[in-house]
């Protein structure tokens, strides 16, 4: 049998890469399998170290409509940084879009945010 050294690399790089977008986000979106197609960075510089966490929904076109900054489970309470996050969330995710999602999926998204040097 032959593997095809290129396609598995590929492959192998799309899979980590996309495990590390999973790895960020939870809830609905994630077990319905919907895909990122405009993924953001989901790491910022900060005053402090600690994460800032964010409850979203989803239309059927794959924006995201809304975008909550979830205080209680956030370690950073900085608001500049909150605004900082939502408005990449806000401007920059997307999601595969389908008929067939229900009109609007949720779910959570997590910025990790350290100490800027």
């Amino acid at each position: 049998m032959k593997i095809n050294t290129k396609n598995t690399v590929l492959s192998l790089v799309l899979l980590l890469t996309l495990m590390g977008s999973w790895a960020q986000l939870s809830g609905d979106l994630v077990e319905s399998s919907r895909l990122v197609t405009d993924s953001i960075s989901y790491d910022m510089d900060g005053t402090k170290n600690g994460i800032l966490v964010f409850d979203i929904v989803v239309d059927r076109d794959g924006k995201v409509v809304e975008c909550v900054w979830n205080r209680v489970e956030s370690t950073v309470n900085s608001r500049v940084s909150s605004y900082e996050a939502k408005n990449r969330i806000l401007m920059g995710l997307r999601f595969s879009k389908d008929n067939t999602y229900p009109p609007t999926q949720t779910g959570r998204v997590t910025i990790n945010v350290t100490i800027r040097e």
